[in-house]
């Protein structure tokens, strides 16, 4: 029996492998015949390119642009009808599928759509997407059911969230998707989704990279949107702005809460020793010119390390990888060595840094990191960056760690994947898992698809 189970589990990590070379050898070869003579763009620029034409004569919308159209649409009288002639209403309406979706080259695997949100601390899993709303995990014992609970809001578009440490009830919902799709600023539940509440923020963001709470007080409160660093005093009812500009991360010093890190777009680093009140730009090494997207992780096991994934303004390739082991007094920067076909090389973001670009470094292990770009790239060493074999899917978004930093939960453009800290049989444990977890997760996107 150990025999016919470990032939069966070799003959899945070869299906798993042949199908993962099939799709990174066609994510990889992006500058196709087609796309140099017409100019075509593809993946998330195209889905760029469909918004510009979607929303013409207007480039973008604002959030007080969305806001005014939907006030304009909740105020058009509702029609009239008979019994006879009377319309289906939605709670008429039942889902059918699909339940994700299956490729040619992936049979044994279902993708749903892209995440940008995972918490695993309140005991019940909670997951953010993208443009398909904030789903709650109830945790049965043998499976998971995910129930929607952001029906009642007015933007199905997901950038951050975060759970209240002393009430699991308690949500903050940051609506809008960063440079993807704007939102409706920030909103409140109490009771778990049944209702909520816009909190004023001013001025009202479009989108949000990171809301969380003080680790020391649950009065303050922390936010990176794409109109700067905002903070609360007050649990979240009222909201200051303290640094202006788009600040794509965000990350606090769990041992010294009163310092914290961010980046802004265009700019540089930033420091805060005073809980956010003040900021002070960083050199010694940190990038000041051509500064895109970036994404930070702090080691709680040694505040004073950081990691930041860094792309380019200019063309949103990968910049750097950067290192500070001094609280951001100076900074390195990493190695980025061969991928998953043994080439080398020093990009992974795959043109797309401003949409893919996530950061998250082992909660005690300091020298085990992950970045995410197009790819997945990983250090044990805390230096030299490569490309392991078992990335799964494209377009990282984020990460998130379980209590005891055994596993590690990615939010991709297919889902949620894992990946288990094990020393002994640790790739067919994580392909299992992976595996398992996608046809849990698969529900999560219907609303999308249909």
């Amino acid at each position: 029996m150990k025999t016919i189970t470990t032939i069966c589990l070799a003959l899945l990590f070869v299906v798993f492998a042949k199908a993962q070379e099939n799709s990174f050898s066609k994510k990889n070869s992006s500058t196709s015949k087609t796309e140099k003579e017409e100019g075509e763009r593809e993946g998330a620029n195209a889905m760029i390119d469909y918004f510009q034409l979607l929303h013409y004569p207007y480039s973008s919308l604002s959030t007080e642009q969305l806001l005014e159209m939907k006030a304009e649409v909740a105020a058009t009288p509702k029609e009239q009808t008979t019994s006879i002639q009377r319309v289906a209403t939605s709670n008429e309406w039942q889902a059918v599928g699909p339940y994700g979706m299956h490729t040619h080259d992936t049979p044994f695997r279902i993708f749903s759509g892209r995440v940008t949100g995972i918490e695993t601390s309140s005991g019940e899993m909670r997951v953010l997407s993208a443009s398909g709303n904030l789903w709650h995990y109830y945790n049965l014992g043998i499976t998971l059911v995910p129930v929607s609970i952001s029906d009642n809001l007015n933007s199905q578009w997901g950038g951050a969230f975060v759970t209240s440490p002393l009430d699991s009830a308690t949500i903050f919902l940051g609506t809008g998707e960063p440079r993807v799709h704007i939102g409706t600023g920030l909103w409140k539940t109490s009771d778990l989704g049944n209702s909520w509440n816009s909190i004023a923020m001013s001025p009202t963001p479009g989108s949000f990279y990171k809301i969380f709470y003080d680790p020391s007080d649950s009065q303050i409160m922390h936010a990176a949107t794409n109109e700067g660093y905002y903070r609360s005093a007050d649990g979240g009812s009222s909201w200051t702005r303290y640094l202006t500009g788009e600040t794509t991360d965000l990350v606090i010093d769990s041992l010294h809460p009163q310092t914290l890190y961010t980046i802004v777009w265009h700019d540089r680093f930033y420091k805060s020793m005073d809980g956010g009140l003040t900021w002070n730009p960083l050199a010694g090494g940190a990038p000041t010119i051509n500064v895109g997207r970036t994404a930070l992780a702090i080691c709680n096991g040694d505040p004073n390390i950081l990691y930041a994934s860094v792309t380019d303004d200019v063309n949103n390739y990968t910049m750097h990888i950067y290192k500070t082991t001094d609280g951001g007094g100076t900074w390195d920067t990493c190695h980025i060595g061969l991928n998953i076909y043994g080439q080398q090389t020093t990009e992974f973001h795959w043109g797309q840094g401003w949409y893919n670009n996530a950061m998250t470094v082992h909660p005690q292990n300091c020298d085990l990191a992950f970045a995410g770009g197009g790819s997945i790239w990983r250090t044990t060493d805390g230096y030299d960056f490569e490309e392991p074999t078992f990335n799964m899917h494209v377009d990282q978004h984020t990460f998130n760690w379980n209590a005891d930093a055994t596993i590690l939960y990615v939010g991709c453009d297919g889902g949620i994947f894992t990946l288990m800290i094990m020393e002994a049989h640790g790739n067919t444990m994580h392909i299992i898992f992976f595996l398992l977890l996608n046809f849990i997760i698969l529900i999560m996107e219907q609303r999308t698809i249909q």
